[in-house]
């Protein structure tokens, strides 16, 4: 092991003469001089020198292990600092740490971590591992630590613990007068004293600093109304003032301006005074379809002719403008003799008109037996039920059965195709003679 020393001074031998330390003599500088060393070294065998507690230099001995060499001192075994081994290193912490690899008897490393052990309130810790909602470290000088506590609720007050805080509310009522202090807002009051209606009691008017000299009388005379200041807002529509009060008579004839009455011009003519009129004053073949109101709703009853009845009808009229016409499609899906088969469609073709569909009848000649007869019927290749019709064993048509069919596709529109499939047909007798009737209107 090579160590270095500080401060430390290797002087050889063959030493002047000057002052006697050991077995030699070297000069050295005074203290007047500044710090006290050798003035120069001897060269000889190598020495370990240092100074006293007054500042003098000494030799040190060089103890069994070591050796000096030049300036370099080193280990060179035996003795007290020598080299050797040891069968064992353990090491211990304090409780908020764990050491791991302990002990170590050849190689090893030693790990030291946290052990989930709170840090004590004296070495600056909590003194706590684990916290509930709301808990606060409270200092404790009781044994100079840190105490976990929670808010105790006073009169009135509600403590709420969260997760990292703390709410408090004041519950209703809980507020007394003796705790409210400063100016309180009127919005704050659960009844306005401002406001008339919540006043009771009554109040003289000597106590209104402001009242005007009107507050006190009971009637208004001519001399509290300023003149020229009534506008006809402040006269009442059931007034009723005389005429004579009047600076003007209205009635006078002289004094009338605008219009006048009916009775007061004499060259008015004899339909001036009627309220309505009648045929009479209707000069005949006159009344144009510009005086009917659109609103009028004439009763047929006063035409000449009835417009509805068909002997009054003169032309003719096309079919495709007339809507609701009764319809019925009958369509035959096999022989009358052979035997039905299930597979590709039986039968397809086009509307030949558009149609609105109420019911698909199945009629065949002989009923099937064994199971029913399943038909569907397609527009444009999309099935027109919700519920296929069927033909029950032993019956030969589905009008009335206990599966008539449900429609859900009534509109067909006019040279859609049409198809017609037999899905299932009786395991015994299959059927004969299947005709499908779509029955609906134009």
């Amino acid at each position: 092991m090579r160590l270095k020393l500080i401060t430390l001074l290797v002087l050889h031998a063959a030493f002047a003469a000057a002052q006697s330390v050991g077995d030699f003599s070297i000069p050295y500088k005074s203290q007047a001089e500044g710090p006290m060393t050798p003035k120069y070294w001897p060269k000889a065998n190598s020495t370990l020198w240092g100074t006293d507690a007054s500042g003098n230099p000494q030799s040190i001995t060089i103890g069994s292990g070591l050796t000096l060499t030049g300036s370099t001192l080193t280990s060179s075994g035996g003795g007290s600092g020598g080299s050797g081994t040891v069968t064992s290193v353990n090491a211990t912490v304090p409780t908020f740490l764990s050491v791991t690899g302990v002990p170590i008897t050849s190689s090893g490393t030693i790990s030291i971590s946290l052990s989930g052990t709170a840090l004590p309130a004296a070495n600056g810790g909590t003194g706590a591992t684990s916290f509930t909602d709301g808990q606060l470290l409270i200092g404790n000088s009781t044994g100079n630590t840190l105490t976990k506590a929670t808010l105790t609720a006073g009169s009135g007050i509600t403590v709420t613990n969260g997760g990292g805080s703390i709410s408090l509310s004041i519950g209703t009522g809980a507020v007394t007068n003796t705790m409210l202090s400063g100016s309180i807002a009127l919005s704050k009051l659960a009844t306005d004293p401002l406001a008339r209606a919540n006043h009771t009691g009554t109040q003289t008017l000597s106590t209104i600093s402001d009242a005007g000299t009107l507050a006190a009388l009971s009637t208004i005379t001519s001399s509290q109304i300023t003149d020229g200041t009534i506008v006809n807002a402040d006269i009442s529509s059931s007034a009723a003032i005389a005429l004579s009060k009047l600076a003007t008579d209205p009635l006078a004839r002289a004094n009338h301006t605008g219009t006048q009455t009916l009775s007061t011009i004499s060259d008015a003519g004899s339909l001036a005074a009627l309220s309505s009129v009648t045929s009479a004053y209707i000069t005949d073949g006159t009344i144009v379809n510009a005086d009917i109101s659109s609103s009028a709703a004439i009763a047929l009853s006063k035409l000449a002719t009835d417009p509805l009845a068909r002997a009054n009808h003169t032309g003719t009229q096309a079919a495709s403008t007339i809507t609701g016409l009764p319809e019925e499609i009958i369509v035959p899906c096999s022989t009358e003799t052979d035997g039905l088969t299930t597979g590709a469609p039986t039968v397809t073709f086009k509307m030949p008109c558009a149609m609105t569909l109420t019911a698909v009848y199945l009629d065949v000649l002989d009923a099937p037996t064994g199971s029913p007869i399943i038909v569907d019927v397609k527009e444009a290749g999309t099935s027109i039920f919700s519920t296929k019709p069927q033909i029950a064993t032993g019956a030969t048509t589905s009008e009335g059965g206990a599966v008539p069919g449900v429609i859900s596709d009534t509109s067909l529109a006019a040279r859609a195709v049409i198809t017609i499939n037999v899905d299932q047909i009786g395991s015994g007798v299959p059927g004969t003679g299947l005709k499908v009737t779509l029955k609906g209107t134009r």
